[in-house]
């Protein structure tokens, strides 16, 4: 459920867009094309996932010793980035 909430305004928009082009189209053919590209990009990441769990389990169990200092320094640049952003000095960063 928390994976479908936070992909949804994601995929939401683009899902939307690409339905209303593939509507669009002057054949069946390019509509399902045009969905079938979209729904082949959507699964590739997973299948390569899949593909790869034993490998990708291995290397987060390694890993589990430096994701806290991950997380810490992601926060830490989450914090700044929102002081920044309501004290609008957003525009600092961006040169």
């Amino acid at each position: 459920m928390a994976f479908g909430a936070g992909w949804s305004p994601c995929i939401g928009p683009l899902l939307g867009s690409i339905l209303i082009v593939a509507g669009n189209q002057d054949m069946v053919s390019q509509g399902i094309l045009l969905l079938g590209i979209y729904s082949a990009g959507l699964a590739l990441p997973f299948i390569i996932m899949s593909i790869f769990i034993n490998f990708l389990l291995k290397f987060m169990k390694k890993a589990s010793r430096v994701v806290k200092y991950v997380n810490l320094v992601a926060g830490v640049l989450l914090i700044v980035i929102g002081l920044f952003l309501v004290s609008n000095k957003l525009s600092v960063l961006i040169v």
